[in-house]
């Protein structure tokens, strides 16, 4: 229920964040789950000279918008990719967790028979998404907890592989 934070709370904290990373010594940084405006955050703070770790972002996919997903992704990569930050990667969530029953099984949950749950990608959308975005050089990142989720990302990254393939990706 609380809106998202503004622009000016994003700088704020990330100046916290990098004192604290400097008083611990870190210079690089992997953001998991990259939005625009935490995008936004980071080019700001570099702008000012106030950047003092490498950025590692990975770009988040949305499942509500899988055919502006390629686009989008290209695009922020070429708008805040710089010194200090590099949006080289994309993240995918493909399930939630076994504890809510969201996460994708190949097996039905022993107490919901006939229940598997359902993963938030569907295969005729991710595979050729994955490929379209390794052959464009991303980085791959995927959120898969259940079993089938996980076999449907292996998929997904067998099918890039057989279309482009193979690199020095992770």
């Amino acid at each position: 229920r609380l809106p998202p934070p503004s622009q000016a709370a994003l700088v704020s904290g990330g100046r916290a964040f990098l004192a604290l990373a400097a008083r611990l010594g870190i210079t690089s940084i992997q953001e998991v789950m990259a939005t625009p405006s935490l995008l936004d955050a980071y080019a700001a703070l570099e702008a000012q000279g106030e950047l003092t770790v490498r950025v590692r972002a990975a770009i988040l996919c949305d499942a509500e918008r899988p055919g502006a997903a390629l686009s989008e992704a290209v695009a922020l990569r070429a708008q805040y990719a710089s010194r200090l930050i590099h949006p080289e990667a994309v993240k995918f969530f493909l399930d939630g967790v076994v504890d809510a029953h969201t996460a994708c099984l190949i097996e039905p949950y022993a107490d919901q028979p006939g229940y598997r749950g359902e993963p938030l990608w569907a295969r005729e959308m991710l595979l050729p998404l994955v490929a379209a975005l390794d052959a464009e050089r991303f980085q791959i990142h995927i959120h898969a907890v259940g079993d089938g989720a996980v076999r449907l990302s292996l998929d997904s990254l067998e099918h890039a592989m057989r279309r482009n393939g193979r690199r020095a990706s992770r």
